[in-house]
């Protein structure tokens, strides 16, 4: 035991050394983007844009991306030691050569009035720092503390303090009057602070570090820090303190607050509470970047941090009120597992490896248990006895304070009010007094797996578990069945109660439910953040609920809680993970264990951040070409390709930015985008606004920026060029007016006349045609019903008259119409073949054949258009066959846009019925075909086409005629 206690207090200075603060953030450097990692200073102008001066040139950040400047540029050095803006923007440097100049809209200008100051320096004398006034007006100090002047003219004046020490370090001021400080000896007493009158108006903080010197000047709070040789010299109003150091302090930053950051060579950058704390020589609250000479600090109001290392490029801290405390590259010694608190304000939090540290009241961390395995949770009581639950048993009865330590495994446990021990084993959940157990859930669930267990204020006792969320009633684990019945794999992890009795469940990626238990009803309900896994809820004592979760601290307002969170703290607000594990709070400081250490802020520096973001409008293009910024925007008709490019200035986590525009004449609604261009390549002549704003880490949109811009018409759309071409055209039109007018009257007369006559003609000779056909067709049928009366055949004669009498009243109906369908057409035929059939004793046969596709009752073609073929095959090619088979096929086919009708005959053939018409010297002149002949020429004139018909001949194999196909062809009707 002995021996292990001495190994105990051995190792403990150890790690109580090597445990520090980590400050989370980005390294810059040469692969980023920078010109070089030795870095001399950093400012941050109007714009919120950093510029860093360096030993190639000048680098400036975005957020984004590095713009920088060299001797190719137009610098006139390499090494840049310092920089100022003045109050209209330019950024002026000092090189080591002493020639300054400054860069102005992204060029860089050498100072006109270079030559004549160094024509008034002494041999080895250069400038220390620079202040432009409002009026343009160029005042300087030398490294032998001489104060010069540079008016608009480039008239220079020196004052050079003869019988001072060459080594004197003077500080200029605006403050009440104008002033010098002039520093004489290493020993500071009030009178070897020497006023110098000087007419110079400065108004800027000055910085110079050089050659073991160093001064810092803050206007707004008329305070001064000199370093000198080992003398360090800090003056506020009259108030003044030295102390000897034994290095010089190469940069510094002041808080408003009072508190302090300085960086001395070669021992990085330390923060004090105050400057009075580090003039007293006390030991600093904590210290970054040991060993490193810190060359430039510029510290933000949202607590970030800029620290300038020479050699190491620069850091940004993201957030000095987030401390974590860890150890430099051990991954398994910073998984910290699990948080409590005693009754005397000493927070323990215990870490993977199985080490415990405290930390007492004032805030030191220590050591306190070492060698406990893979910690799940601890806890130490109002007696400090310390409980503690591990994945796997480990034999720790030789720790050396083993009688004061309860140690089991398991994945968690609570002791509860009553002194009983809930014990959270892998299968099960226990209820343990001392060495007896009075429960065990697998008597009655079985094998469940369990996350998490909770007392409430009342007593009673929660778990929570894979299979949902169970309350401890009757001396059994009961299933909350509203609404884990209704939610599927709802897996509990963590439990958390309000004041009011409202039980706050964490799940794994099922959101987080609000249980209210009233008797035996149970209210709940879902608030979101399904795809947070919470793993610990603490509520603290003004009900703000902390959750630790695998996306950061989830923080839910006390006023809030049903509703959204104030704030998400993850890696973008300093971080060191958003991998969160436990949290505890104690009055207003937060703990949170993640896998990358401790982290401890105070939650009133961690407030939702209502600082807009700093939005900087880069460039604005048109057709590609950038444009002035002090341009007027008026744009010709033709440059109407615009762009804007813009930055909001979030350091912390720039890829996250959000954005949102519109063009007012284009976009109604305002538009979404995290990219940092915007184009509109085609914008029609008009006035235009374009809107454009950001958010912030924490949603908060800043004031937008509007640019007003108009693109003309041209000139041919332009007011005084349509108003010329409306005059011109308003006289030509009335002096062309009636003579037009005339025209087209005369040409509509003439057309309407040509068509009237044309529809004359066109109809006359349809009915001259009508006129001719139906009396040969007339006579042919009147003379065969003749011939019937005068054979005494009566039933034929009286059969003939009725069909001829239906035939000629389908005529006369058709007779008034130009067209009728092809149904009505088949039909007229058909009452006609029949009249000829009974006129030859039935000895013929008529087939008819319509295309499918033809709609025969919609679809029109000239009326009686095919009875004169058909009457042709009857009377020249069927009547002539004395045996055989006498037959007509009909048969009309759709092609395309037009139709091909087919009358086929098996009569005599054309040559055999010439030959017979020739000795019979029939004199009859048929006039049938003619007609139909004629009615296809002008029908196809009407409609545009030539298509006629065709007389084909058929044989059969031996030659011998079979029969005559006539095929006609017409278009449909338009």
């Amino acid at each position: 035991m002995l021996k292990t206690i001495i190994l105990f207090l051995f190792w403990l200075p150890l790690f109580a050394i090597g445990q520090q603060i980590i400050l989370p953030g980005i390294h810059y450097d040469v692969e980023q983007g920078m010109l070089s990692s030795e870095v001399y200073c950093v400012i941050e102008d109007q714009n919120n844009l950093v510029w860093f001066g360096t030993d190639a040139g000048i680098s400036r950040f975005n957020g984004y991306e590095f713009t920088n400047f060299t001797p190719s540029d137009g610098l006139t050095d390499n090494s840049i030691f310092a920089l100022q803006e003045d109050d209209i923007g330019r950024v002026w440097y000092l090189p080591f050569n002493g020639r300054i100049g400054y860069v102005e809209r992204d060029t860089v200008f050498p100072f006109e009035f270079n030559q004549q100051i160094q024509a008034k320096l002494g041999s080895g004398e250069f400038i220390l720092n620079l202040i432009i006034d409002s009026t343009n007006n160029f005042q300087f100090v030398t490294s032998l503390g001489a104060i010069g002047e540079v008016n608009q003219l480039g008239e220079v004046k020196l004052n050079s303090h003869s019988g001072m020490d060459s080594h004197q370090l003077v500080c200029v001021s605006d403050r009440d009057k104008p002033f010098a400080y002039l520093l004489r000896s290493e020993k500071v007493h009030e009178s070897d602070l020497v006023v110098v009158d000087s007419s110079m108006n400065f108004s800027k903080r000055l910085k110079m570090d050089t050659n073991g010197i160093s001064f810092f000047y803050y206007p707004n709070s008329n305070l001064f820090f000199f370093n000198y040789g080992n003398t360090a010299v800090y003056k506020y109003g009259k108030h003044i303190m030295s102390r000897e150091i034994t290095n010089h302090v190469t940069s510094m930053s002041i808080h408003e607050n009072g508190s302090v950051w300085v960086a001395i060579r070669f021992k990085g950058m330390a923060y004090y509470k105050s400057m009075e704390a580090f003039m007293m020589g006390q030991e600093p609250e904590y210290s970054l970047f040991d060993g490193a000479s810190v060359s430039g600090i510029l510290t933000k109001e949202n607590g970030s941090i800029w620290a300038c290392i020479e050699n190491d490029g620069v850091h940004f801290l993201r957030n000095e009120n987030i401390k974590t405390y860890g150890f430099v590259g051990d991954k398994e010694r910073n998984k910290i597992r699990s948080i409590c608190i005693n009754e005397r304000d000493e927070v323990f939090y215990a870490n993977k490896l199985g080490e415990m540290y405290k930390i007492d009241s004032n805030g030191n961390h220590s050591l306190f248990m070492t060698n406990l395995g893979d910690v799940t949770k601890i806890f130490v009581s109002a007696e400090d006895h310390v409980y503690v639950s591990v994945y796997e048993k480990k034999n720790v009865s030789h720790h050396p304070n083993s009688d004061s330590l309860t140690f089991m495994p398991a994945r968690g446990f609570i002791k509860a009010k009553n002194d009983d021990l809930w014990v959270l084993s892998r299968i099960c959940v226990e209820q343990r007094h001392g060495d007896d157990l009075l429960f065990s859930s697998r008597n009655s669930l079985g094998i469940s797996f369990f996350h998490t267990i909770f007392e409430d204020r009342n007593g009673q006792i929660w778990a929570g578990g894979n299979e949902g969320l169970f309350c401890f009633e009757e001396n059994q684990l009961k299933p909350i069945l509203e609404p884990f019945a209704t939610e599927k794999n709802v897996k509990v992890k963590s439990i958390g109660e309000l004041k009011d009795g409202t039980l706050i469940v964490g799940t794994a990626s099922n959101g987080i439910f609000l249980i209210r238990k009233n008797g035996k009803h149970i209210q709940s309900r879902n608030i979101g953040f399904d795809n947070f896994i919470i793993e610990d809820i603490h509520i603290d004592e003004t009900q703000d609920v902390w959750m630790a979760t695998n996306k950061g601290i989830l923080l839910i307002n006390a006023q809030s809680v049903d509703g959204r969170p104030t704030r998400i703290l993850s890696q973008i607000q300093g971080l060191p993970s958003s991998e969160v594990e436990s949290i505890l709070s104690h009055k207003n400081m937060i703990y949170a264990g993640t896998n990358k250490g401790l982290v401890v802020f105070n939650k009133e520096d961690v407030k939702k951040n209502t600082n807009s973001i700093d939005l900087y409008i880069e460039r604005i293009s048109i057709n590609e070409q950038p444009l002035r910024k002090d341009s007027n925007y008026v744009f010709k008709s033709n440059e109407n390709y615009i762009e804007f490019s813009f930055t909001g200035l979030s350091y912390r986590n720039p890829a996250k930015v959000r954005y949102s525009y519109k063009l007012e004449g284009i976009d109604d609604n305002w538009q979404y985008t995290q990219s940092r261009k915007i184009r509109y390549p085609s914008l029609s002549p008009n006035e235009y606004v374009f809107k454009l704003k950001a958010a912030n880490e924490d949603g908060v949109w800043c004031d937008p920026k509007v640019i007003r811009f108009t693109i003309q018409p041209p000139f041919w759309k332009a007011t005084w060029f349509l108003v010329l071409c409306s005059l011109v055209l308003l006289i030509l039109a009335l002096l062309g007016y009636q003579r037009v007018r005339k025209i087209r009257l005369a040409k509509l007369k003439r057309s309407k006349e040509m068509e009237l006559q044309k529809r004359r003609i066109i109809e006359a000779e349809l009915r001259s045609l009508r006129a001719q056909m139906n009396p040969h067709f007339t006579f042919n049928t009147l003379n065969s019903i003749q011939n019937y009366i005068t054979n005494f055949d009566q039933e034929k004669a009286q059969t003939y008259i009725s069909s001829f009498s239906l035939l000629l009243r389908k005529v006369l109906e058709n007779s008034r119409y130009r067209f009728i369908t092809i149904e009505e057409e088949i039909k007229m035929l058909a009452l006609y073949f029949d009249l000829e059939n009974l006129r030859f004793d039935q000895t013929m046969e008529c087939e008819f054949k319509i295309d499918e596709r033809i709609e025969s009752d919609f679809q029109e073609i000239p009326s009686m258009i095919l009875q004169p073929f058909v009457e042709n095959a009857i009377l020249h090619g069927i009547s002539g066959k004395k045996e055989g088979n006498k037959k007509i096929m009909i048969e009309l086919i759709l092609n395309d846009d037009h139709i091909l009708c087919i009358v086929e005959d098996t009569g005599i053939g054309r040559v055999k019925s010439a030959e017979i018409k020739k000795r019979k010297e029939f004199n009859h002149k048929s006039l049938g075909m003619k007609i139909a002949h004629e009615r296809l020429l002008l029908y196809n004139q009407e409609q545009g086409n030539d298509l006629a018909f065709k007389f084909i001949d058929l044989y059969n194999k031996q030659g011998e005629a079979r029969g005559t196909r006539v095929e006609i062809c017409f278009v449909l009707k338009n």
